[in-house]
């Protein structure tokens, strides 16, 4: 399939088998603790979705802070939507993000490390895809020195453009407040859109 993108494309196609490929299984253990810290102060978290979700590793992290939790995933490749099906109790979405129309919404969302990849021209077009896929919650991780055109972080553009959204919290990937790159914010939706 030709996506619109060149992002995409990649994604799709061999670097992106590639990159499913890599053993991220050890990383399973530290997503457990972040998602333990991102998701304390939360409630009524009964379904969850990850746009650009890989592996699903950090679903299967969701998973193990929050038992029995209904998860989805939408992925744009092909042996990573395999993987996936292949662990079972994730429904999964084999289409790219910008292609992603939500018949349902979920009550947390979840977009990490993907956001540096959308094209600029399209990132105002996904961050309307998070809010309508979302409840409740949305969550954003990415590394807080890869700016976008502006100068603006993801996560302070991505809120500047709804009115109905408050942040819950936010914090450092590594729990260590003095240095760390990649941090983590979630919003919480304050009326339907």
């Amino acid at each position: 399939m030709n996506y619109k993108t060149r992002k995409e494309n990649l994604w799709a196609g061999k670097f992106g088998d590639e990159y499913a490929a890599k053993n991220q299984i050890d990383k399973l253990t530290g997503n457990i603790v972040l998602f333990s810290r991102i998701l304390k102060n939360t409630s009524k978290i009964f379904s969850a979705i990850e746009l650009g979700a890989g592996r699903g590793i950090n679903l299967l992290a969701i998973e193990k802070v929050i038992p029995g939790i209904d998860l989805s995933a939408v992925e744009i490749n092909n042996k990573a939507i395999h993987i996936i099906n292949q662990k079972g109790g994730i429904k999964a979405y084999p289409i790219s993000i910008l292609d992603f129309k939500p018949e349902k919404t979920w009550d947390f969302v979840l977009i990490k490390g993907v956001l540096i990849h959308i094209d600029p021209d399209e990132l105002k077009n996904v961050y309307k895809i998070l809010y309508k896929t979302s409840r409740r919650y949305i969550c954003i991780v990415e590394d807080s020195d890869m700016r976008e055109e502006g100068n603006q972080n993801f996560a302070e553009s991505f809120s500047s453009m709804f009115k109905h959204l408050e942040i819950v919290d936010s914090g450092p990937t590594d729990g260590n407040t003095k240095g760390s790159k990649n941090n983590w914010y979630i919003f919480k939706k304050t009326a339907p859109l």
